[in-house]
């Protein structure tokens, strides 16, 4: 018999462009949840060496845009999970161990999830498979503050008129002032690309270029995509060596919905980048039953309404979902208290 591939390796679909993902199709399996995802807030991506954009010769006039993959995903969610069910265990515990208390205590539905990398390993019930839809490109650069170098490199050199060149501390301080003040004061600044400057995080990032070469290269190949810039379907699918059951499922699309939405994805999402809310063209597989259907489909519901309070309330109910799966899992059931409430829980607020 066949084993299941380890640990990481299926949990994400690495081969993007094979429509038979791990070959489940030609088992007559689907995936339970397929939820299509657009960028709200911008989106500061990075590949291979840390950057969105990746240059395929020395001008970067031919390049590549690296959307979201499913390692990312997979990581940002096993994270929410980890803080999620650290509502559960004491500040003690947490305090002497880390969050390595956290999978210890509820190690089964850890597992069960996302698999594990301890001692013999164990495969993961949960495999993902992320479908980019739109994004930045060659031939579409929409999306993308700077559509080609040659813009960022225009605008560099005209303030090199006015500058010394040699110092490119000063050239980038200019640059951003002349957004700070545009953007003070209401104004249509002539360079979007520019503005990010504006943005401390992305002033830092721009600060590590040595000369105009560099920042020309750097600015371009780090820009963030704007709202809109990226569509991305993601499929939830069950491994077919370990099954999961219906709360399991509905506790994982919960997990992914909240992770695209609150916890973000890319560089920057302390400061708000990487948001994604669900789109139309959601679907579910119809081995749910109607009641964890209908839950499933609130869940996509209340989260589209971009207010605090439906996210506040999916929130809460990661936190129900949690204890409902920890309390059947878990031997400590006596301990199983929510420590807290939600907005005094640092782990979530």
């Amino acid at each position: 018999m066949e084993t299941a591939p380890s640990f990481l390796e299926d949990v994400v679909c690495h081969n993007q462009e094979r429509e038979d993902c791990w070959g489940l199709q030609s088992m007559g399996l689907g995936p339970f949840a397929r939820v299509a995802f657009e960028n709200t807030t911008p989106y500061w991506g990075g590949g291979p060496e840390g950057y969105a954009i990746d240059c395929l010769d020395t001008d970067c006039r031919k390049w590549v845009f690296h959307p979201p993959t499913e390692a990312s995903i997979v990581g940002r969610m096993r994270w929410l999970a980890r803080i999620t069910f650290a509502s559960f265990v004491e500040d003690e515990e947490l305090e002497r161990k880390g969050y390595r208390a956290v999978e210890e205590r509820f190690r089964r539905v850890f597992n069960r999830l996302f698999g594990s990398s301890a001692d013999r390993g164990s495969s993961s019930g949960l495999m993902i498979r992320v479908i980019p839809e739109k994004h930045p490109s060659l031939n579409n650069p929409e999306g993308l503050y700077a559509k080609c170098i040659d813009e960022i490199l225009q605008e560099t050199r005209e303030r090199c008129s006015e500058l010394n060149c040699n110092d490119v501390s000063e050239l980038i301080s200019s640059l951003r002032n002349r957004a700070s003040r545009c953007l003070e004061n209401g104004e249509n600044c002539d360079s979007e690309i520019s503005q990010l400057l504006a943005i401390p995080r992305f002033y830092l990032f721009a600060m590590r270029a040595k000369t105009l070469e560099e920042l020309v290269r750097l600015l371009f190949r780090g820009q963030p995509v704007k709202p809109g810039g990226i569509r991305i379907t993601v499929e939830l699918w069950e491994s077919p060596h370990l099954r999961l059951d219906s709360e399991e499922k509905l506790f994982a699309l919960r997990l992914l919905v909240l992770t695209l939405a609150v916890m973000g994805l890319g560089k920057a999402t302390s400061r708000g980048f990487g948001r994604f809310l669900p789109i139309e063209n959601s679907s579910l597989a119809s081995e749910f039953n109607s009641e964890i259907e209908y839950r499933a489909f609130e869940i996509l519901h209340e989260i589209t309404k971009v207010r605090p309070d439906g996210i506040l309330t999916e929130i809460e109910s990661l936190l129900h979902d949690a204890r409902i799966l920890a309390y059947r899992k878990s031997s400590h059931k006596r301990n199983l208290l929510l420590y807290g409430r939600l907005t005094a829980v640092p782990r979530l607020s």
